[in-house]
C-alpha cells in the first residue's frame, strides 16, 4: 500500500498517516508514515495481529488548525496469514 497527500490549505510540510489496533476499549498505533505534501506515495508495509473483535484503523492526523490536505491511498492490500 502506498499513501500521498495533496494540500489544499496550511504550510505543514508533512501529514501523518497513523494505523492503530482497535478493540472495545482503546486504539493502539502500531505503525505511521509521514506523507510529504508533494504528493509523492510512500509505500506502507506491515504486519498487524488482529483476533476477533479487533478493528484495523488508517487514521490521517492533520497538524495544527490551519491544514486541510486530501490524502490517497493506491493499492491497499489486507491478507490472512496463518
Amino acid at each position: 500500500m502506498g499513501g500521498g497527500t495533496r494540500p489544499w490549505s496550511g504550510e505543514s510540510k508533512t501529514f501523518k498517516l497513523a494505523v492503530m489496533k482497535k478493540d472495545t476499549q482503546r486504539a493502539a498505533e502500531v505503525g505511521s508514515i509521514q506523507l510529504p505534501r508533494d504528493g509523492q506515495a510512500i509505500p506502507l508495509d506491515l504486519e498487524v495481529e488482529l483476533t476477533s473483535g479487533h478493528e484495523l484503523v488508517l487514521l490521517p492526523l492533520v497538524p495544527d488548525w490551519n491544514n486541510a490536505t486530501n490524502i490517497t491511498l493506491a493499492d491497499l492490500t489486507v491478507e490472512k496469514i496463518r
